[in-house]
């Protein structure tokens, strides 16, 4: 028996936790750049950097421990889960309304808070496919397409808010929106035990179920040319994304910063119209795999990523960088739901939590080697030598994946 209105509700999860990320992983650098300490001295790039990399970091821990222990319980599932991590990121960011000076307490609560927002992303991807397994009806396509849709409007929003009340917006905006994913995930149907037909394939390889993380870096090894290629390219990804402000500061020119509010007013606009240019190809991403395989789509999708980042190096205008973000359409937009089906394709049932927290987490250790390598550059390069190197990067990711994805075939473990 079909749930009823699942795909809303699950699509409303999806909405709601992806304008919390916007907000905490989108305008991390304003927030923090626009930080002063009791001396009146501003935090530095480099430590911004540090900070933004400690916050990948604990995701890649936490991630990778809420996957773990998951796919081991027999009592705990996603929808709690996410209802959990949402109310410690609601404590977290109400303190943050009181912690106003920069420091050691506030950059903790900083990592923490932020941590927490993004923590769910693997097992938001998990559920659609649990109730996919028990013949329910739910299109993860047209979900995570209105996510993005959502994440859109909240880079416009919270632009706007910024730019007219200042940065003291963002707590408040966080609480709010992790209040909304905890109410939406914890009020979806809860998930049986075990999907219907899934006990075969559990017992073909029930060996593998309590296997370790590197047991299962090792079993799977055949996907890690693919995890790096997509290291490198969301490496670029994070950097031109989470110092954006710099980039469109060398834009504007004439003394622009972070903070200012013109900067925040066009990053909210290119904040949207990348996001919002990812809808046509979520909401057609399931006919398109009927078209054409998940590995060629990868490959192609890879390049125009590349293609993406060398127009963002180049725009000179607003106009321009918003032309580029375009391209998130025919990158980005394929790229991700691309990974969430690869582990699925090619992970078998009993380490899906685990196949989706490593392709979850190739995003995360590209920001936290885009926040810890790019913060430290910026203090000595210009911002314009910087963002070529992450290019070059990028074009390297895009180079691996089109040799990496060939071999993939003959280890496929699904239908």
């Amino acid at each position: 028996m079909g749930h009823k209105f699942l795909n809303a509700r699950y699509a409303l999860l999806c909405c709601s936790f992806f304008m919390l990320v916007c907000a905490t992983m989108g305008y991390v650098y304003n927030f923090l750049s626009t930080a002063f300490y009791p001396d009146g001295a501003a935090v530095s790039d480099g430590t911004i950097g540090i900070i933004v990399t400690v916050i990948n970091v604990c995701c890649v821990i936490v991630q990778t421990a809420v996957g773990d222990a998951i796919d081991k319980s027999e009592r705990l599932d996603e929808r709690v889960c996410i209802a959990l991590i949402m109310a410690v990121t609601i404590a977290l960011s109400l303190a943050l309304m009181f912690v106003t000076n920069a420091g050691v307490l506030m950059f903790c609560v900083v990592i923490l808070a932020f941590t927490a927002s993004v923590a769910p992303g693997a097992i938001v991807n998990t559920i659609a496919f649990i109730y996919e397994a028990e013949g329910q009806s739910i299109n993860f396509g047209v979900s995570r397409g209105l996510g993005s849709a959502a994440y859109a409007v909240s880079g416009m929003i919270l632009g706007r808010l910024w730019a007219a009340t200042g940065r003291a917006v963002l707590p408040v905006y966080i609480a709010v929106f992790a209040a909304i994913v905890a109410a939406s995930a914890i009020t979806l149907p809860k998930p049986r035990a075990k999907a219907p037909g899934a006990a075969q394939k559990d017992a073909e390889a029930a060996a593998a179920s309590q296997m370790s993380y590197p047991q299962f870096l090792r079993t799977y090894s055949f996907l890690l040319p693919v995890v790096a290629a997509l290291i490198l390219l969301f490496f670029c990804h994070n950097l031109m994304n989470t110092y954006i402000a710099k980039l469109i500061a060398n834009i504007i020119g004439a003394g622009a910063a972070a903070g200012d509010g013109a900067v925040e007013a066009i990053q909210g606009t290119a904040i949207f119209v990348q996001a919002i240019s990812e809808l046509p190809a979520m909401f057609l991403f399931a006919k398109i795999m009927e078209r054409v395989r998940i590995e060629r789509l990868l490959s192609v999708a890879a390049i125009l990523y590349s293609v993406k980042h060398v127009l963002m190096l180049m725009a000179n205008s607003p106009l321009m960088l918003y032309a580029a973000m375009l391209l998130q359409a025919v990158s980005y937009a394929i790229v991700i739901p691309c990974t969430v089906y690869l582990a699925d394709k090619y992970v078998l049932a009993q380490d899906r939590n685990r196949g989706q927290a490593l392709m979850s987490m190739t995003l995360t250790i590209g920001g936290l080697l885009a926040s810890l390598v790019g913060g430290q550059l910026f203090v000595y390069l210009s911002s314009q030598m910087v963002f070529t190197a992450g290019v070059a990067i990028s074009i390297a990711g895009s180079v691996l994946m089109v040799l990496s994805v060939r071999g993939l075939a003959s280890h496929e473990v699904t239908a």
